[in-house]
């Protein structure tokens, strides 16, 4: 319900990406939408902001303090206190893992997500994963970065100096428009961080809006 009220508050089309900043289900927290005609036109971009995404989100395992401060500064303090940040923190990215620092795409849960959707008759017609979800840009985006612990980063299995600064070549200059459903809380940090990223790291020029 978050996501069709952004788009009846702003008017269908006005932005080429959509992040769900918080939903009770921690699985669905840092997921980027995006329509499969803009994804065709847009690969590198797409890429990008998957790039940008896992920055963020093991960016914010590295100290709960440069957490704390970007999400006040962002959120604004009026909004949210160090204090409340804090126990965010702990909350969002200590116990639900809410930005995974291997993306949110997890076939087996949503497999299993669809079989129990029909099986209740929440949805009409058994779907498979890949009707509706593509991997592409999160295995591209993991082949350049690596996989990772949660607090612990392995060696990329590419160059990823290299593979960066091609994709930054391709997409530098380029602007997209990105929405957030979040309320302004601290559950929208990983988003801010990720706007952040593509601006300083790949040259973007992002319209970010809450």
């Amino acid at each position: 319900f978050r996501l069709t009220q952004l788009l009846l508050n702003e008017g269908p089309g006005s932005y080429n990406i959509l992040c769900a900043g918080w939903e009770s289900n921690p699985s669905i927290s840092s997921v980027w939408y995006a329509t499969g005609d803009w994804l065709a036109a847009n690969e590198d971009m797409a890429l990008a902001i998957n790039i940008a995404s896992l920055m963020s989100a093991r960016w914010a395992q590295e100290s709960k303090e440069a957490w704390i401060d970007y999400a006040v500064e962002n959120v604004g303090a009026d909004r949210l206190t160090p204090e409340a940040a804090a126990m965010d923190y702990d909350r969002l990215v200590g116990e639900l893992d809410m930005w995974p620092v291997n993306g949110s795409l997890d076939r087996e849960l949503m497999d299993t997500t669809l079989q129990t959707s029909f099986d209740f008759e929440a949805i009409p017609q058994r779907y498979e994963v890949d009707d509706l979800v593509t991997f592409k840009y999160q295995n591209q985006a993991l082949a350049i970065l690596g996989t990772a612990e949660r607090t612990y980063f392995g060696p990329s299995p590419v160059s990823q100096e290299e593979a960066i600064a091609d994709l930054k070549a391709k997409v530098e200059g380029q602007t997209v428009r990105i929405g957030t459903s979040a309320y302004p809380n601290a559950s929208i940090t990983g988003a801010f961080k990720t706007a952040d990223i593509l601006r300083e790291e790949f040259g973007v020029n992002v319209d970010f809006s809450v």
